[in-house]
């Protein structure tokens, strides 16, 4: 489990627990709660490996969501380095992409350092003249 305290822009400061910061399993800030359980999965995912491709079924820990079959699909693309800041590390771009019923809900590539235990920065719309890429501008150890 890796904890991060994030901001974007203005934005409130949040929180996020993933795993081994590959995937968010909570978000939390003054005006956002999501959390997921992973049922199954977890045990052959690391270490990331080139043209992997897992999938990990999870509940919505949503009274709402959760009675439907949810999965997250992560498929290794490519290696590539990515600079934050003056730092330069070695990544890996993995698309990610959740479906509720076997329907697309999100899909999203991340830029994942397996060495800092970190997403250094989500490409939304990849491919397309909509593309965005949201990323760190640097990295700080939080105090303990």
């Amino acid at each position: 489990m890796v904890a991060i305290t994030n901001s974007f822009g203005s934005s409130k400061k949040q929180t996020v627990y993933s795993y081994q910061g590959l995937f968010d399993l909570s978000r939390s800030s003054s005006d956002e709660r999501y959390a997921i359980y992973p049922i199954d999965g977890l045990d052959k995912l690391l270490p990331i490996k080139k043209d992997g491709h897992h999938v990990i079924p999870f509940v919505p820990l949503d009274p709402q969501q959760s009675s439907e079959k949810w999965t997250l699909e992560l498929t290794v693309t490519k290696r590539e380095t990515v600079a934050v800041g003056r730092c330069k590390y070695e990544v890996f771009r993995i698309r990610e992409e959740t479906k509720r019923g076997g329907e697309r809900v999100e899909l999203w590539s991340a830029l994942y350092s397996p060495d800092l235990h970190a997403t250094l920065a989500k490409i939304y719309d990849e491919g397309t003249s909509e593309e965005a890429i949201v990323s760190y501008d640097y990295i700080q150890s939080l105090s303990r």
